[in-house]
């Protein structure tokens, strides 16, 4: 008996034989240990009662795939106190109990599966030699093991479409260790609210400005701060923007676009190539109105770039005594969540990463050309590859 580099074993199980069928390579494995344990009480065994073979399928070798023998023991447990009087030898790092695949094998359909998805997982693995099926990748994926959510102090919160425009779900974020934790099956604050619950160690909750997360913060996390995200903050702006420039369309004339025009708002000045600071230029000074729009926004986006959430109180002030209805929706919006807003404005934490995560969850799903369930989904976003 000897063993191969080319296919390595675990201590105490050695190659007896090899034997070539077309692209399969039969290979014959004895068992050279002298002892084992018993399952049930872990006392050592070594009065043998038999012998049995196990047929096991192992991953390929060099384009040939392989199938193992295994030559493996049954012992007496010789324990007066242990209910199994006979047991069969464990391999339990190389061979689960009744498995007919090796465990460095099963780990392999799960990263392909991981890495794409059960149909094209399969055609990756028949290149590879590996003969599987997609059901067979599903349900490897399926049995993978969920680890427990740690501790949270820093969550952030967001939906993402499971059915555009029909269903959709939560994901939730640990923003301290960059890592989604948990899927949840919609964006109902009850649903949120409870799993929160459980996890009264979160200081600090990064949402965007629904009500729903809003009202599952408030009632599951009474002891964090809320923070509104940065993002949809200045995306929300944009929008009012866009409305008010649409309202003074008639004095801009044959400026650009008005989508255009709000790009040119929104963004620092210092970004601007030479012909949109001419284009700025010529849109200020065509109407009052808008030079005022462009002043309140830079105003409040220097807050967002700066962190300098104490100049909130007086931008709303100025947005009051002007006379533009679309920024007083915005800044009434804002006055609704304010405390949210300005721990937002004045805290480091956003939720960047999470909508990175959301993007993540989108490519993933258009990888499964839509068609997963939120089963596959979450067990594919939370065992990332």
């Amino acid at each position: 008996m000897f063993s191969s580099p080319f296919l390595p074993l675990p201590a105490g199980l050695e190659i007896a034989t090899t034997n070539m069928r077309d692209d399969l390579l039969v290979v014959q494995v004895f068992s050279t240990k002298v002892r084992s344990c018993c399952p049930l009480c872990f006392c050592p065994a070594e009065r043998r009662h038999s012998q049995y073979t196990r047929m096991v399928a192992d991953l390929p070798c060099a384009g040939f795939r392989i199938q193992l023998i295994l030559h493996v023991r049954r012992f007496f447990c010789d324990n007066a106190n242990c209910i199994r009087k006979i047991f069969t030898e464990r391999l339990p790092a190389f061979v689960l109990p009744w498995a007919g695949l090796t465990v460095r094998f099963c780990e392999a359909l799960q990263s392909l599966g991981l890495a794409t998805c059960r149909e094209l997982g399969t055609r990756l693995a028949a290149r590879l030699a590996i003969p599987t099926s997609p059901t067979t990748i599903l349900r490897r994926l399926m049995i993978l093991p969920l680890d427990p959510v740690k501790s949270v102090i820093h969550l952030g919160i967001d939906d993402f479409a499971l059915r555009r425009g029909k269903n959709y779900g939560t994901v939730l974020v640990d923003l301290q260790r960059h890592q989604v934790i948990d899927l949840l099956p919609d964006r109902k604050a009850e649903t949120a609210r409870v799993w929160i619950q459980k996890h009264q160690e979160i200081k600090v909750v990064s949402r965007d400005r629904a009500g729903d997360y809003a009202t599952a913060a408030r009632q599951g996390a009474p002891q964090a701060l809320e923070a509104a995200d940065r993002f949809h903050l200045v995306k929300n702006l944009a929008e009012a923007v866009e409305k008010a420039l649409v309202s003074c369309r008639a004095e801009l004339r044959k400026g650009p676009k008005t989508k255009e025009a709000t790009w040119l708002f929104i963004r620092h000045f210092a970004d601007l190539k030479e012909k949109e600071r001419e284009e700025l230029a010529a849109l200020r000074q065509a109407s009052a109105r808008a030079e005022t729009i462009y002043q309140l926004v830079q105003a409040f986006l220097q807050m967002v770039r700066t962190l300098q959430g104490e100049h909130l109180e007086s931008w709303l002030r100025s947005v009051r005594a002007c006379h533009i209805p679309e920024l007083h929706s915005f800044a009434n919006g804002v006055e609704r969540d304010k405390a949210a807003v300005l721990n937002g404005l004045t805290l480091s934490h956003n939720n960047g990463q999470t909508e990175g995560q959301v993007t993540r969850i989108k490519l993933i799903k258009r990888m499964m050309y839509d068609r997963a369930g939120f089963a596959l989904l979450r067990q594919r976003v939370l065992h990332r590859f």
